[in-house]
């Protein structure tokens, strides 16, 4: 709990995941619990500031775009399951996650370099791969999109159809627009 100004603020960490957390809520006021993701829906229970244990299940924006959270928390000897929503509820990214996005896209830029050519780096396919590579085995879904481009058109390596999808599948996987319309373009013939 902390004090600013006359209010009371405190921070609830949502236990199930560290992608998002409940802060600074003024004391004064509750997260209302709802039995669905909507400001219509009923409020059966409200979260003061100093609740303990809240689990957070799954976080989803509703059709008005606003930002809504499945949570469980004990009440009694049950567990109560409901949706709240709140100007509180905000992601977080953990620390290692962000170096490790920083460092993928390193690699990426280095890579895209070397795939297109600079001042700097000439084009070089060979060197591009191995720069891919090494970013897919940090699941970089941009890095599997180009391994099956330069697979499919034979730019550093020799031409492998069967590679080349299984590198395209698996950013189509990670739902990768640009890879689908490639996959579509060349692999499905309607």
């Amino acid at each position: 709990m902390k004090k600013i100004g006359s209010l009371l603020f405190c921070t609830i960490s949502l236990l199930f995941s560290n992608s998002y957390e409940v802060t600074n809520i003024p004391c004064d006021e509750k997260l209302s619990v709802r039995f669905k993701a909507d400001e219509k829906s009923h409020a059966f229970y409200e979260i003061s500031c100093n609740k303990k244990n809240i689990k957070l299940i799954r976080c989803e924006k509703n059709d008005k775009k606003y930002q809504w959270c499945k949570v469980s928390f004990k009440f009694e000897e049950s567990t109560l399951v409901g949706w709240v929503y709140n100007k509180y509820i905000k992601e977080t990214v953990p620390k290692n996650k962000v170096q490790k996005k920083n460092k993928v896209e390193k690699l990426l830029k280095l890579a895209k370099a070397y795939y297109f050519g600079t001042k700097l780096h000439g084009q070089n396919y060979e060197k591009a791969k191995k720069v891919f590579l090494k970013a897919s085995k940090k699941n970089s879904v941009v890095a599997y999109r180009y391994l099956g481009t330069m697979y499919l058109f034979g730019h550093g390596t020799d031409i492998d159809k069967e590679k080349a999808k299984k590198w395209l599948m698996k950013a189509i996987d990670l739902n990768d627009t640009s890879a689908q319309k490639v996959y579509a373009k060349y692999f499905l013939h309607l």
